[in-house]
């Protein structure tokens, strides 16, 4: 493995360890509520306030941008 990758996933493994069980569970429960609500969309417009939830997923601590779901709701916007 290149030097840059196991230095990449080191820092999110330090991030992770830096995280309490109480952020790491109300990441996954935005996760999760942001995922019914764009399955509750079917086709239709994303709003705003999903895609700037999905910015803050983005953009935390963790840099969620490479799930599916986060690509899915800001597609267009990169």
């Amino acid at each position: 493995m290149p030097d840059e990758t196991i230095a990449d996933d080191e820092a999110l493994y330090d991030v992770w360890r830096r995280l309490t069980p109480v952020q790491v569970e109300e990441i996954v429960n935005q996760l999760e509520e942001l995922a019914a609500r764009v399955a509750q969309l079917r086709g239709r417009p994303i709003p705003e306030a999903l895609k700037q939830r999905a910015r803050d997923l983005r953009d935390g601590p963790l840099h969620l941008g490479h799930l599916l779901l986060i690509r899915i709701v800001l597609a267009g916007e990169e």
